[in-house]
């Protein structure tokens, strides 16, 4: 199995893409598992379709699982899908609550992707420290369950508001 999955990353690398696109499939049918890999793999050879359809597979098999979906998030967040990286490490955090790198790496998005209002006809004014081109506008969900929460923080968890 090691020596097949090393033989489709050597065929990718050497842009062999339709050979290790084929190795990769056929792998995927035997070990599921490694969904992960093979939607990146699709991917890196331009088929952004073909890579999220496999991703969205591993994510439907195992959609409790926030070490999959944190995964997932950081493949999606490599290919600029910033949207999607935001749900599923939103998913991710709010399966483990109580994992403390989750928790910061949402953290650190969300301020990161958070923009100031707009004044009157004008640009949004991006917080200092940050580059006017790596804003968006954060998911109204987000917003929503952060300000309707109403757990309590516990000594192991990390307390984060978020501006009006």
């Amino acid at each position: 199995m090691g020596k097949k999955f090393q033989k489709a990353r050597e065929l990718l690398g050497a842009g062999r893409n339709v050979e290790a696109l084929g190795l990769y499939a056929t792998l995927y049918r035997q070990f599921p598992q490694s969904g992960p890999e093979y939607g990146n793999a699709a991917m890196q050879s331009g088929d952004l379709d073909l890579g999220n359809r496999i991703l969205e597979e591993a994510r439907c098999r195992e959609p409790n699982n926030p070490k999959l979906l944190a995964g997932l998030a950081d493949i999606y967040g490599n290919w600029g899908l910033h949207a999607k990286y935001r749900v599923l490490v939103s998913e991710a955090a709010a399966i483990d609550s109580r994992n403390l790198d989750l928790q910061i790496k949402l953290a650190t998005f969300l301020t990161r992707t958070i923009v100031s209002k707009k004044p009157a006809g004008g640009q949004p004014v991006p917080r200092a420290g940050f580059r006017e081109t790596n804003w968006r506008v954060p998911c109204p969900r987000i917003w929503t369950a952060v300000k309707t929460s109403s757990r309590k923080p516990n000594n192991n968890s990390v307390n984060c508001s978020l501006p009006n």
